[in-house]
């Protein structure tokens, strides 16, 4: 794309709350204001929190309006923007920016993407994020959804199963593009800077995520006492995040154990270090659409065990580049993990097979996808 475009980025989620959508927006709008674009990222204070993430990223421009709040959704915890006159306050930014693209992340989710989709003077894009089974939100305000949905000019998925349950709720006319999530390939690589207090002896067995039930963490803390009823005494759990469950899951581990099983709380910018420091990546989510998590650590080099059934995309299948196994099943997933404690050589084919397919999405990769696709909707218009 010869032209420099000026894109407006709508979204609930972006930091300093962490997750993979707020991933997605930074890696994606970094990329975008690195190849000449203007971008604006539209989005919600957070209430008591360090808002320095907004000038972290030097070349884009965070708007914030409003506050954003926790809500329950989909079994993990979602977020909502109130404040007063929003719905003037969005039209407001869109007719003063006079963006050419703007791509809403979300676009069916209350409250930002939604008002911004409504009032929308220019090609709208949106990219569906998540997997889920039923919504009451869906079911109640299905032919107001249906509308909105018409209004976008371009749908992008990040897997096959982000879409499924939009299909079966709103029929869209129009078809998806599949993009899938990217990964920073510089940032997350076997050869990064380690923790020196973790690299010993022992096995680091990793979590990433949010602690909260569709995560999982109590399934992998089952399986490490599991494992460590075996006999194997070199193994170590690292979890980073943080959530309304992490006190459930420390009282989970016995006393004798607690040293062994090491609670970081939320991280960012130090996730590489603990990629490279680690050994094996447990993510056993319950659903997921896509898996940024896993990316980063095929990224980094590291094998990994997931739950089979969950929604992962069939390419970390077909990478074998881990394991994905009923994690719901404690022996079942326990001796996964001794397997993979036991065979270094294992380790190393499964986390060199992951590299690779990290590679082919890096944010460059990714981002050629989105531009292709964005030119493909400019010529339509012209």
């Amino acid at each position: 794309m010869n032209n420099p475009l000026k894109i407006g980025i709508v979204t609930e989620y972006y930091y300093p709350t962490l997750g993979g959508i707020q991933e997605h927006v930074y890696h994606f709008s970094k990329e975008a204001a690195s190849r000449g674009h203007t971008v604006h990222i539209i989005t919600s204070n957070v209430i008591g929190a360090d808002l320095g993430y907004d000038v972290y990223n030097k070349d884009v421009k965070v708007i914030r309006i409003g506050y954003s709040l926790p809500i329950i959704s989909n079994n993990s915890i979602g977020r909502i923007s109130l404040a007063p006159n929003i719905t003037q306050r969005v039209k407001d930014i869109l007719y003063r920016e006079n963006y050419d693209i703007l791509h809403i992340h979300s676009p069916l989710h209350p409250v930002l993407p939604i008002l911004a989709l409504s009032k929308s003077n220019t090609i709208t894009v949106g990219t569906f994020h998540t997997n889920f089974d039923r919504s009451i939100f869906f079911t109640v305000f299905k032919p107001f959804l249906k509308l909105g949905i018409k209004r976008l000019d371009g749908m992008i998925a990040v897997s096959e199963t982000a879409i499924t349950t939009v299909k079966e709720y709103l029929r869209p006319q129009k078809e998806f593009r599949i993009i899938p999530n990217g990964v920073d390939t510089n940032m997350f690589r076997p050869d990064s800077n380690k923790i020196p207090s973790v690299c010993d002896e022992k096995i680091n067995v990793l979590f990433v995520g949010r602690m909260e039930p569709r995560n999982g963490l109590d399934r992998l803390i089952r399986a490490f006492l599991y494992v460590r009823d075996k006999g194997y005494s070199n193994v170590r759990i690292i979890a980073i995040g943080e959530g309304p469950l992490k006190k459930i899951y420390q009282d989970m581990i016995p006393d004798r154990l607690k040293p062994d099983v090491i609670f970081t709380g939320a991280l960012n910018g130090g996730r590489p270090e603990y990629f490279s420091s680690s050994h094996i990546l447990c993510f056993p989510a319950t659903i997921a659409s896509f898996g940024i998590t896993l990316l980063e650590g095929c990224a980094s080099g590291l094998p990994f065990i997931s739950t089979k059934g969950a929604g992962f995309p069939k390419m970390f299948e077909d990478s074998e580049s881990g394991f994905f196994v009923n994690t719901a099943n404690e022996v079942e997933f326990g001796e996964t993990l001794i397997r993979l404690i036991q065979d270094e050589n294992l380790r190393r084919r499964l986390g060199e097979n992951g590299r690779r397919l990290a590679e082919k999405y890096s944010w460059k990769n990714v981002a050629n996808m989105v531009f292709d696709y964005y030119a493909e909707l400019l010529d339509q218009k012209n």
